[in-house]
């Protein structure tokens, strides 16, 4: 039986975004995905700040 996901929460996703010494774990990626209105504009504040690799990285990532 599989293990039931435990809740992530997104301050944990920007902060892996923002650490730029550790990759970004594919295990973040579902959080992108039926993103809540606080998260999505948590993301847009600090998307600039992402540095430009790991953004493309994550979108790359997500279309996949």
């Amino acid at each position: 039986m599989p293990k039931p996901k435990k809740f992530l929460p997104f301050n944990e996703v920007v902060s892996a975004l923002l650490d730029n010494n550790t990759p970004f774990s594919p295990t973040y990626l579902h959080r992108f995905s039926d993103i809540t209105p606080e998260d999505l504009a948590e993301l847009k504040k600090v998307w600039p700040q992402v540095n430009p690799d790991r953004r493309a990285a994550v979108l790359e990532d997500l279309e996949e």
